[in-house]
């Protein structure tokens, strides 16, 4: 074969061959992905203003097997991985120059398998708020400005600790929670 390259720097002879190595990378492995998503929201008249109420939920489950005769291995709802349940659920109103949000997030636990026994990562649970009041005035300097504040991860969850055996490895799941703590913002802008 023109692709064969002889490295023994001596005569082959195809009698004495035990074994050969295909050496090249293949794309033998295989994922298999199931799962749904759910996005419902609802708009009513409430107290002079529009009441939104959304709903957001996502299932998805990943296996996956690297090679033929190999086990299949869950792929999502595993340290590092995707998990199986995400939610979202939220509440808008909006008065016109006043609108009131709330969102509460919820991100599945997920399986730390890195050791003999594997242990199980609590999910996490975050609630976001945020008021926003746009200034009345139809001419002037306060025309068009809008004053915002807000407050995400209001009860300052925490992602749960994960086992770490080097002080430069993560000691919680960075692919899907956020370290980050309670976080309180103002802002204001003007629109022309």
């Amino acid at each position: 074969s023109p692709q064969f390259i002889n490295s023994s720097g001596t005569a082959v002879n195809p009698a004495t061959v035990v074994a050969i190595v295909d050496n090249r990378n293949r794309n033998a492995g295989r994922q298999s992905i199931h799962g749904f998503d759910i996005l419902a929201d609802y708009r009513f008249r409430l107290g002079g203003g529009e009441l939104t109420a959304t709903l957001n939920a996502s299932y998805l489950h990943i296996d996956q097997q690297l090679g033929a005769g190999q086990p299949v291995l869950a792929r999502s709802g595993v340290l590092f991985t995707p998990p199986d349940w995400r939610g979202r659920a939220g509440l808008t109103w909006n008065g016109g120059s006043l609108t009131l949000n709330g969102t509460v997030s919820y991100i599945d636990g997920v399986d730390d398998s890195r050791t003999a026994s594997t242990v199980r990562v609590h999910g996490m649970t975050t609630l976001d708020l945020t008021a926003r009041y746009r200034l009345a005035q139809a001419s002037g300097p306060l025309r068009g400005v809008e004053l915002t504040v807000s407050a995400l991860n209001a009860f300052d969850a925490r992602p749960a600790a994960i086992a770490s055996s080097s002080y430069i490895d993560s000691t919680y799941d960075s692919t899907n929670y956020s370290p980050l703590g309670r976080v309180i913002s103002f802002g204001i802008a003007k629109s022309w």
